[in-house]
């Protein structure tokens, strides 16, 4: 859940341990699995360390563990990552990659759009509770006209970069889509204006944009 958290005064080795007894397992297959994935996760040097000494990105990994130790077929984890900084990030993407790979399937929630790109291979996008669409990342991605997208920051005229693509004004900069053809025009023009310019391809940040527009969600 979003705002799980382990228990202060236990440590990753009883988290873990316990669940799966409480989940039916023997003693004997709930001792393996706790050993076998709290040294797959990177837990094991700390297994008896209680959770409130450690960091946020351990005491996160440890939730992940637990789910990940029951071997289902399918897990569900809601905000993963929430609260943790980038490496505690992307270890967390690392493990739920690694057990992707074996076979197992996550559903997962987040608003992070950055780590639904990095994991997911089908997305669904929800808007207040809507689902509003629905695909693999590439299908999803070709419902925005442009080819790519160009953060710019600094003082540029925005009516001016219309004349290239849609443009969308994040106060701190703007947000150009547009065709790989006008790329060097555009980057031209914000450098003679003494701009930061950033050229990337179509994320699906952009397909969300796209589908809901700028503004205050409930949802993601």
């Amino acid at each position: 859940p979003q705002e799980a958290r382990p228990l202060s005064l236990a440590a990753p080795w009883e988290h873990v341990y316990y669940y799966l007894l409480a989940r039916g397992l023997s003693i004997n297959e709930a001792r393996e699995r706790t050993a076998r994935y709290l040294r797959e996760m990177d837990l094991w040097e700390c297994r008896n360390v209680i959770s409130s000494k450690l960091s946020g990105g351990l005491r996160q990994r440890i939730l992940v563990a637990m789910a990940i130790a029951t071997e289902a077929e399918m897990i569900f984890l809601d905000e993963p990552t929430i609260g943790l900084d980038p490496i505690g990030k992307m270890n967390v993407w690392r493990y739920i990659g690694q057990y992707a790979k074996k076979g197992c399937t996550f559903v997962l929630t987040t608003q992070d759009m950055e780590e639904a790109e990095i994991l997911s291979d089908r997305v669904a996008v929800m808007d207040r509770g809507i689902l509003i669409a629905y695909g693999d990342l590439q299908s999803l991605k070709s419902r925005v006209k442009s080819k790519i997208r160009m953060e710019i920051k600094g003082n540029v005229s925005e009516e001016k970069l219309r004349e290239y693509g849609s443009v969308i004004n994040l106060t701190d900069k703007l947000l150009l889509y547009t065709d790989e053809k006008f790329a060097d025009e555009v980057a031209k023009l914000a450098m003679t204006n003494n701009c930061q310019v950033t050229i990337s391809p179509i994320r699906l940040e952009d397909v969300f944009i796209s589908l809901v527009g700028v503004g205050p969600h409930e949802e993601a």
